[in-house]
């Protein structure tokens, strides 16, 4: 009987945490579901891993840079990784819809964890709930390893969204201790000629690829029609690129998802572009790998025209 009571006793406990932790993850769907959150503002927070192991932190936006990049010390990205302040949306439906436009899975994991799957590469990324309240919610990101500047790293974001149709201020927490402040996530060069956005209004035409020995001769024009959208010749349809900020080489990050007038076998096209051929209008023999898919390189050459 002894025995028995202590099963007893074991399987009531189980049963009570089982039904808190699903109390919990109905509270958070309660909470983030249904509803659309416009990113406000967030941070980087970066600690070396050698020597001195320096640890800081920089605001993803500010003074002319609304622009950031949740990989801003990496060199991929995807389109869940470009950040635009007060444009970039996020929603927790029956799927997750980023920016009204691009769907993916979702799953709540113990509880707090958010971990959005089966992105254009296969991979998926995974926040971490913090707090939320009153239209706010703050979300943290995983660690994630890099390099720069020759010094091994760490770093997460934190990411701040409101409800939409609500604002706030000086809603960010505050800066996690003994991280230092170190200004702006370091994307773009200090140039005139660096804008966040240099594609949205504007048309190129797509001329032609070359995929090893062949060549395709093509007339199609790319209409980039916002911040990570654009539409090919006059269909209806909104596809998503990503055109990261300048890194201190010059380079862009460019990439181009599910773009019908290249070849299949990948869902996008990605690529380093230098900063002057989009400044220029002339992007002549830029090379895309596949990403996410296993089709060879190519070389693209595309001029605008407005």
């Amino acid at each position: 009987m002894k025995k028995r009571g202590i099963e007893l006793i074991i399987f009531g406990l189980s049963i009570l945490f089982m039904g808190a932790s699903c109390r919990k993850e109905r509270e958070l769907r309660d909470l983030i579901g249904g509803k659309t959150w416009i990113l406000q503002s967030g941070r980087v927070y970066v600690e070396e891993l050698d020597a001195p192991y320096n640890k800081r932190y920089y605001d993803h936006f500010g003074v002319g840079q609304d622009y950031s990049n949740l990989q801003a010390f990496d060199s991929v990205s995807l389109s869940i990784d470009s950040l635009i302040q007060h444009y970039t949306s996020w929603s927790f439906n029956s799927r997750f819809v980023l920016n009204a436009i691009r769907t993916y899975d979702y799953e709540i994991v113990n509880d707090k964890f958010i971990r959005v799957y089966g992105l254009e590469n296969g991979s998926g990324r995974v926040f971490e709930y913090m707090s939320g309240g009153d239209g706010v919610i703050v979300f943290q990101t995983s660690r994630t390893y890099g390099n720069t500047e020759g010094k091994n790293i760490a770093w997460f974001s934190e990411l701040v969204f409101t409800e939409n149709g609500t604002s706030c201020s000086n809603c960010l927490p505050d800066a996690i201790y003994p991280f230092a402040y170190s200004g702006l996530v370091p994307l773009t060069e200090q140039n005139s000629g660096n804008t966040s956005y240099p594609l949205i209004g504007t048309a190129w035409i797509l001329q032609k690829y070359r995929q090893g020995f062949f060549e395709e001769i093509l007339n199609d024009t790319i209409n980039f029609t916002g911040p990570i959208t654009y539409t090919v010749n006059s269909e209806n349809i909104d596809r998503t690129y990503s055109l990261s900020g300048s890194n201190a080489t010059g380079l862009r990050n460019f990439t181009l998802f599910e773009c019908p007038s290249l070849p299949s076998g990948t869902p996008a096209w990605t690529g380093q572009i230098a900063n002057f051929a989009f400044q220029q209008g002339v992007l002549s023999a830029a090379e895309l790998s596949s990403y996410g898919g296993t089709a060879d390189p190519i070389q693209i050459w595309m001029e605008r025209i407005e």
